[in-house]
């Protein structure tokens, strides 16, 4: 009887995950480097402008990994074949890699997840309008330091005599 109860105590544990164990994408998650970090949230923030220009609008405009992947094809290709390697995901295709991608950027918080769309969070459009285009970061950010810097280069009499060609 002993035996009995200990078999089933055991059914109920979840086993570990061990080298060649295989990752669900839909919950599991990669994180990538720095560098393409700011190289998928730029795209993100690309296709964002393209419809909203200001942060009003982040938490209804939803992103889905698989559109995503598809519309930026190209860009991305590099990006989820080195991923592929380095997470050892070789059983992986490209829209299961960009869907464990974007599950990594919601736990640090740069989207939020809701099912199978993602929305930019607060720090995530920073962020991404940081690495797209950093005048308008700062201007939108920093604006009492953006101004003052404009300000201290055009009444500078050697930087702003050259830059207006006094």
């Amino acid at each position: 009887m002993a035996d009995s109860q200990e078999g089933e105590s055991m059914s109920f544990v979840k086993p570990y995950r061990e080298i060649g164990d295989y990752m669900n994408p839909r919950d599991d998650s990669v994180n990538i480097a720095d560098v393409k970090l700011h190289q998928v949230l730029k795209l993100m923030y690309v296709k964002y402008n393209k419809r909203h220009k200001t942060s009003a609008q982040i938490g209804s405009f939803k992103f889905i990994p698989e559109n995503f992947f598809e519309e930026n094809h190209s860009a991305l290709l590099i990006l989820i074949h080195e991923q592929r390697t380095l997470s050892n995901l070789c059983d992986y295709h490209d829209k299961q890699i960009m869907k464990a991608i974007f599950n990594g950027m919601a736990k640090n918080n740069f989207v939020v997840r809701d099912r199978c769309m993602y929305y930019f969070t607060d720090m995530g459009y920073r962020q991404a309008l940081k690495s797209s285009n950093k005048l308008k970061y700062w201007n939108k950010y920093h604006t009492g330091i953006f101004w003052g810097v404009i300000t201290a280069i055009v009444g500078s009499p050697i930087l702003g005599w050259v830059f207006f060609g006094y």
